[in-house]
């Protein structure tokens, strides 16, 4: 083996190294996106459940706990932070006048609700 074989050998396995290390990176980017629009889709969905509760103008005492949920979802509120529906209730009641988190474009004449 001539000392140019063995240059272009090394030269070969660099390139493969920072390659592998490229792809790596770029599988951590990948992952992160991928997280990011999922999340996005999760929020949109439940952005269009929580303009249809209220679209529905229910009094906050006759919202169900499965309603009560999404809304405190949308403002990213854990159902884990709020066990029970009294508890449900007053952390909505805490933010129901504030701005609403997360808006569809389609959801832009919904400001008016609020």
């Amino acid at each position: 083996m001539g000392y140019c074989s063995i240059l272009h050998e090394k030269a070969i396995s660099l390139m493969t190294f920072f390659k592998s290390m490229e792809m790596s990176m770029h599988d951590k980017e990948i992952k992160l996106m991928r997280r990011d629009k999922l999340h996005q889709i999760a929020m949109a969905k439940c952005s269009t459940g929580a303009t249809e509760i209220l679209a529905k103008n229910k009094r906050n005492e006759d919202l169900l706990v499965r309603e009560h949920d999404i809304l405190l979802l949308w403002h990213q509120i854990p159902k884990s932070e709020c066990s029970d529906k009294g508890k449900k209730l007053l952390k909505w009641m805490e933010l129901k006048d504030m701005k609403p988190p997360f808006l569809l474009p389609g959801q832009m004449q919904m400001r008016q609700i609020w």
